[in-house]
């Protein structure tokens, strides 16, 4: 079981990549990406017949595939555990929730680093984050203000906010499951959640640093969209470290590794005061 969660994940993560695989310009022609494409189709295609591409152009079918696969392990999942068909449905739901929970969480981060003036932070992609987001941190902003310099934290408090509507969500699935009796405390649940949020920012963090370093190493263009993500999402952190590290030994940028160690560390933290 542990084997087929594991490739079902792997392929929900093909599926992911397939569907920003149209901003990444030249990188289309890699090998790798033409493998991807090689195995996603065949479940593409089917989908692309029920699911229309938006009034843009732009092929959902990816994103339709990935959350169609991610109720379909939660539910194998919940059976193999024993559950019943309410249990195993209730296992696919909080999987599916986790998902847009943590999509949220990452696109809130890159609001406040547009406000951190972070590099890139007028490109196509911010400006389809800001316009995802706005629901959100518009109404918050009625109340904290903006400033057109300076840190915004009304990014912040959103994150906040999604921990604790998450938080309800979860105590109310458990309850609709007619496992009440077995859930913990609204408290727990509310640190629980906020444990899965940071470990998600952390974990997007750590690739992005991980990308950065091989966006370095092989001199990418700078003006694929693709790339300006990866240096949009690492510059907040990493601008700190290169003022304390020197950024270049012997023609290599080791300031994404101390990134990724200063990630692990925070994570220890939270993990150890949650």
């Amino acid at each position: 079981m542990e084997l087929l969660n594991f490739l079902i994940t792997l392929y929900i993560i093909l599926l992911l990549v397939r569907l920003f695989l149209p901003w990444s310009g030249e990188l289309l022609f890699n090998p790798l990406y033409r493998g991807i494409v090689k195995l996603t189709e065949p479940v593409l295609q089917p989908l692309r017949r029920i699911v229309p591409k938006t009034r843009t152009g732009f092929d959902v079918s990816p994103l339709v595939g990935a959350i169609v696969l991610i109720l379909l392990r939660g539910f194998i999942l919940g059976l193999a555990q024993g559950l019943k068909g309410s249990g195993a449905l209730l296992v696919s739901a909080v999987g599916l929730l986790n998902l847009i929970y943590g999509a949220v969480g990452i696109l809130l981060l890159g609001v406040l680093f547009v406000s951190m003036g972070s590099a890139f932070s007028y490109s196509r992609f911010t400006q389809v984050m800001l316009a995802l987001t706005d629901p959100i941190i518009y109404p918050i902003r009625r109340f904290t203000g903006f400033r057109e310099r300076g840190v915004d934290w009304a990014p912040v408090v959103g994150i906040v906010l999604v921990i604790g509507l998450r938080s309800a969500l979860m105590y109310g699935l458990f309850h609709m499951s007619g496992a009440s009796h077995q859930i913990p405390n609204i408290r727990n649940i509310f640190a629980e959640s906020t444990y899965l949020m940071v470990d998600t920012l952390i974990t997007f963090l750590m690739i992005v640093m991980i990308a950065r370093a091989v966006v370095s190493w092989i001199n990418l263009d700078p003006y694929n969209p693709l790339v300006q993500t990866v240096i949009f999402f690492s510059d907040p952190i990493l601008t700190p470290i290169r003022r304390a590290v020197p950024a270049w030994t012997m023609g290599l940028d080791f300031s994404p590794m101390f990134g990724v160690i200063l990630l692990m560390i925070v994570r220890y933290v939270v993990h150890r005061v949650v």
